[in-house]
């Protein structure tokens, strides 16, 4: 082969890459779209989740749109959501919980919290996680941090660490997003296992970045 000929099939070579790249980002991201529903609870809080998501509602197992067709209309306050993706072999390599308390603490507080009061914070949120895995002889693997968060106008406060699993061989990433507007607060808690062939990163940023809560947000 000519070496103008080999330019040139290097040449193509790339630009079938580029373009087969292009399509398959606009692929993944259509279908990845169109996979999601959205989900609102107590409290005029919201996100979107996976439609092949199980949600564990009155001691059963019903699939997502069962869920905000048959529970969600008789809803109270006091519901605590708890939904997983599950692996072949029926185990949760994913799980998204959302808890309901009141705290004194008020959006303005968070949005005003300086970077001492976010280090505060975060010391007192590894002390508290410490405390509650040490009952079920766990342990913190690495302590990522404490970060102040606007997501879609909601202040968050969002921890995030790695500890070993306790279901599977290997590690999971906890995230826990703690919103606080008084009677209205919540945290949206998500755990996934790092080692699974599925890339499960990409799902619970797309899950984080639709998190809304239209009462804390009056």
């Amino acid at each position: 082969m000519s070496k103008t000929n080999e330019v040139l099939s290097i040449v193509c070579r790339e630009r079938f890459r580029v373009v087969f790249g292009l399509l398959f980002i606009l692929f993944a991201g259509s279908s990845l779209a169109s996979s999601f529903v959205k989900v609102e609870l107590p409290q005029k809080i919201s996100f979107q989740m996976p439609i092949n998501w199980l949600v564990l509602s009155a001691n059963k197992t019903i699939t997502v749109d069962a869920f905000i067709e048959s529970v969600l209309p008789k809803a109270t306050s006091d519901l605590k959501f708890q939904a997983n993706l599950k692996n072949d072999k029926a185990q949760p390599i994913t799980t998204v919980q959302v808890h309901f308390w009141s705290s004194e603490y008020q959006q303005s507080d968070i949005i005003e919290f300086s970077e001492a009061d976010v280090v505060a914070y975060n010391h007192n949120m590894y002390l508290k996680i410490t405390d509650e895995l040490d009952m079920f002889n766990a342990q913190i693997t690495s302590w990522i941090g404490t970060m102040k968060e606007n997501i879609n106008g909601l202040g968050i406060l969002r921890s995030e660490y790695r500890r070993i699993s306790v279901l599977l061989q290997g590690h999971v990433r906890v995230q826990i997003l703690r919103a606080y507007c008084g009677q209205n607060s919540f945290s949206f808690v998500i755990t996934y296992h790092e080692e699974e062939v599925l890339p499960l990163r990409p799902i619970i940023d797309k899950m984080i970045s639709t998190l809304r809560s239209d009462v804390c947000q009056e």
